[in-house]
């Protein structure tokens, strides 16, 4: 089964790239399907991120975003899972023609795919209008956008999009209510990408790369600052710089000392190094949950109320709005809410455990597992007129210990699964010889069957094998062998 991801991969932001690289990983670890990330792109946003270069005026600024940008082209190509040239379109009969019957199934999203008034306009191919050849879902797509924004025409575009779609998941409420009171449907919440996918992080290879990259020493606590469009952050230095060490994670600020360009990987691993983030960025909230960094979110955007926040919407489902501010003044109020977010990291009062909201916002990831329509694997099922040996690969490989062994009435070992426990990954299936065989027998490799034994009878009388160990180790022998330690482990594909 082969499935593209249609999403914003191309923008050149952390956040971006890692739910993109993040949905494309976990689909493939889970389902064990061919899956890639649709390598597509509209010329509006081609346009928007290199003018985000060239228009700059001062040259320090311009010298960190031209790197910035040119460091995310190389992660796409050196990280994501894109096959082919890029396509470039804005035309829906163009993208059409194009994307028709290279997928059993594309899936849109995540990210803002769907918001109505963006600079990428609207219908566009994010919505996947028309027939193209395969079955669609969505996954943690979101709009963000009210129902009363929407002219009648725009309305009735989306009703019938939504209406091809097989499974409908997204990322926060508001759109989940904007599909339910235009289609009638019920969405499904999911959790984004980079919450769901196990990224490593290490808070000491963090505080490494703050030494080698920002030439922060430990001496102080240390503060990133993830301040897009937001001009406190000089205040903040100034006032507070005798005390902390700060770092800028996503602009060029000169009130800090360097401004090194990070690559996604090396961004994770710094704010979980840090001792505190401020930031009005999602995804920097998501990865100060995830590396146990305490954080304060601004929602800094024109929004009629706080559902309309998507930070607002993770933080509300975990009772963590005491993280989340709302700015009308940005520099007089952020800087009344950072005085005691210091001082208690200052103390040491601060420190929080995110860990059990990561997992409850997983098990939204592992019910869209679980209805995934014709795409996901069945698990194995074995019963008296199946052939099954016992040896336990099934067992073994289950990533949710959701398979055991039990003896069936002729005393043979039959694997049994726990249907509550089960992720439908299809891992088992692999593993199994027999099952699989008989479900593919094209994609079983031929097997062959040598008989060998000793030409010297003495040698045969004493073996049991027909001495071809001792023929083998006769000639190893005679090379003259280094002999090493080699420790065996099974590994299950």
């Amino acid at each position: 089964m082969k499935i593209g991801i249609l999403t914003y991969h191309a923008s050149h932001n952390y956040g971006a790239f890692l739910q993109a690289y993040g949905l494309c990983e976990l689909l493939t670890e889970k389902t064990g399907n061919d899956v890639e990330i649709i390598n597509f792109n509209m010329p509006q946003s081609e346009e928007f991120y290199k003018n985000m270069v060239d228009c700059e005026k001062d040259e320090r600024h311009k010298a960190y975003k031209r790197a910035r940008y040119e460091m995310f082209k190389f992660e796409a190509i050196k990280n994501l899972r894109i096959q082919g040239s890029n396509f470039i379109s804005d035309d829906l009969d163009t993208f059409r023609k194009w994307i028709y019957g290279r997928y059993d199934v594309v899936i849109a999203g995540s990210d803002e795919i769907w918001k109505v008034d963006g600079f990428r306009c609207f219908p566009n191919p994010y919505w996947l209008p028309g027939d193209l050849g395969c079955k669609k879902l969505s996954y943690a797509a979101s709009s963000r956008t009210s129902l009363s924004y929407l002219t009648e025409d725009q309305k009735q575009h989306i009703k019938e999009y939504i209406s091809d779609f097989k499974y409908i998941g997204v990322r926060d409420e508001i759109t989940k209510d904007l599909i339910h009171q235009l289609t009638g449907c019920s969405a499904n919440l999911n959790c984004d990408p980079t919450i769901a996918y196990d990224f490593y992080i290490n808070k000491e290879l963090g505080k490494w790369l703050l030494i080698t990259k920002f030439n922060i020493t430990g001496k102080k606590k240390c503060i990133a600052l993830m301040l897009m469009g937001m001009r406190f952050a000089d205040s903040i230095v100034r006032k507070y710089g005798k005390d902390f060490g700060f770092v800028s994670l996503t602009e060029f600020q000169k009130c800090v000392n360097v401004n090194p360009v990070l690559n996604p990987f090396e961004w994770i691993q710094v704010i979980a190094g840090c001792d505190g983030l401020i930031t009005n960025f999602f995804h920097g909230t998501v990865f100060a949950i995830k590396g146990n960094t305490s954080f304060i979110s601004f929602e800094t955007r024109n929004i009629e109320c706080n559902l309309q926040s998507k930070m607002y919407d993770l933080l509300h489902r975990h009772s963590l709005e005491d993280h989340y501010f709302r700015s009308e003044n940005p520099e007089e109020q952020s800087l009344r809410v950072v005085a005691p977010f210091l001082a208690d990291i200052l103390s040491g009062r601060a420190k929080k455990d995110y860990t059990e909201v990561c997992e409850k916002e997983k098990e939204n990831f592992y019910s869209f597992l679980k209805v995934l329509p014709d795409v996901r694997p069945n698990h194995i099922v074995v019963n008296k007129d199946t052939k099954c040996c016992g040896c336990s690969a099934c067992v073994d490989t289950c990533p949710e210990k959701a398979i055991k062994l039990e003896v069936g009435e002729k005393g043979f070992w039959y694997p049994i699964v726990d249907e509550n426990k089960c992720l439908l990954c299809g891992k088992c299936i692999n593993a199994c010889t027999f099952y699989y065989k008989q479900r593919n027998e094209k994609n079983v490799a031929p097997s062959y069957v040598y008989a060998v034994k000793h030409k010297d009878e003495n040698v045969r009388l004493l073996s049991r094998s027909g001495g071809i160990f001792t023929a083998i180790t006769d000639i190893v022998l005679e090379q003259g062998p280094v002999f090493t330690e080699q420790r065996l482990q099974m590994v299950f594909k």
